[in-house]
């Protein structure tokens, strides 16, 4: 593209910029909500991230079904639909075999539903496309079905990684994203991108899931919470990495029901018991969530004040929460705040008087290389 064109184009996004700008904004709408605040909203980039087993795609069928529903699916984990208007579901799937696993997560999408003829419902699997051609499958299948309905698109991509050839390739993860990015703009859709998690890490994978972390809207982490001795348990913790149109709500305790064979809230006394028992041992990045959630960054907290609500949150003792503290700011462990900007936790000794401690925002060169 010359100059002259770029300068066109430039100038043309301006003046619609700015036409808009003089009129009442209207922000879009939620697609489903849980306790009145939207959690995924129309045109938006959503992801779910997950270690291996974790049941993130189980939990991205269940949100399919929700806006499947026909009349048997009113709520989800505590999710709701809002949009009354019809949508359309597009599942494409990367790992699953054709012959039995891919089509049973179809049957289960649909029967959870009760959509039984699949109005409303397409999905492909882009498993045996070469990973080369894999990017452009995902165009033309997407390009087919916008062809076919008016209806808002829910695209959900399952795994993300799989849908190019190297998830740690700059060009060919920006590529995607502009693509998607595009298409959730103009072609009225949204999208839900299902990533593993590395292990030990709350890292989304490769440079995909990094720059999907930045552009996404909301982002769910799933997995097995573990006991004191570091051993997975039946309880499923969902936790909001980043919700960007409001404070990040608590985090959900769900477990998978073999009698129903899907995801079900967990029963108050299990969780309790699970994390009862994991307190006991407070986890440097556990501690680091809480400490995001509970500071503010506009002001200092001494440090009997940090000692106290750590001790009240995790039934530990000043020494152990000193020690935390002191590897958290060491280790620079990266503190998402309640507005979702990313913070470290930072100690101020002055003169010998008493530790005290505040958040600071990552300055924005840090910010690029996250």
């Amino acid at each position: 593209m010359s100059q002259e064109q770029l300068l066109s184009t430039l100038l043309e996004i301006e003046k619609l910029v700015k036409a808009r700008a003089t009129q009442e904004i209207r922000i879009a709408p939620a697609l489903i909500e849980r306790d009145g605040i939207g959690i995924i909203r129309k045109g938006t980039i959503n992801s779910i991230q997950g270690g291996f087993g974790s049941h993130k795609s189980r939990l991205g069928e269940g949100l399919c079904s929700l806006l499947l529903d026909k009349g048997c699916k009113s709520e989800f984990l505590g999710f709701k639909k809002l949009a009354s208007d019809p949508i359309t579901v597009c599942y494409l799937d990367t790992e699953r075999n054709t012959i039995e696993e891919f089509p049973q997560s179809i049957k289960s999408i649909l029967a959870n539903s009760c959509n039984t003829d699949g109005t409303n419902f397409r999905f492909t699997s882009l498993k045996k496309v070469e990973r080369k051609d894999r990017l452009n499958a995902l165009k033309v299948f997407l390009s087919d079905v916008r062809r076919t309905t008016t209806n808002h698109l829910f695209v959900v991509l399952d795994v993300v990684t799989d849908c190019i050839s190297n998830f740690n390739d700059p060009s060919e993860s920006m590529e995607l994203y502009d693509y998607i990015g595009n298409l959730a703009e103009d072609e009225d859709a949204t999208f839900l991108l299902i990533i593993h998690q590395n292990p030990g890490s709350d890292k989304a994978r490769g440079h995909l899931g990094t720059e999907g972390t930045n552009k996404a809207s909301t982002v769910f982490s799933i997995g097995f919470e573990k006991n004191k001795s570091n051993e997975d348990t039946d309880l499923i913790r969902l936790k909001f990495m980043k919700l960007r149109s409001a404070k990040k709500p608590e985090n959900i305790y769900i477990k998978y029901d073999e009698t129903q064979k899907g995801l079900v809230l967990a029963k108050a006394s299990e969780v309790k018991a699970v994390l009862s028992d994991r307190r006991q041992k407070a986890e440097n990045e556990e501690v680091a969530d809480f400490l995001g959630s509970f500071m503010e960054e506009s002001r200092e907290y001494s440090q009997q004040e940090i000692l106290q609500a750590i001790n009240t949150q995790f039934n530990c003792t000043d020494n152990t929460s000193k020690v935390r503290l002191r590897e958290i700011e060491q280790c620079k462990l990266e503190l998402l705040n309640s507005e979702n900007i990313p913070c470290r936790l930072i100690s101020k000794t002055v003169n010998g008087k008493p530790t005290r401690y505040n958040l600071a925002a990552l300055p924005q060169e840090e910010l690029e290389l996250i």
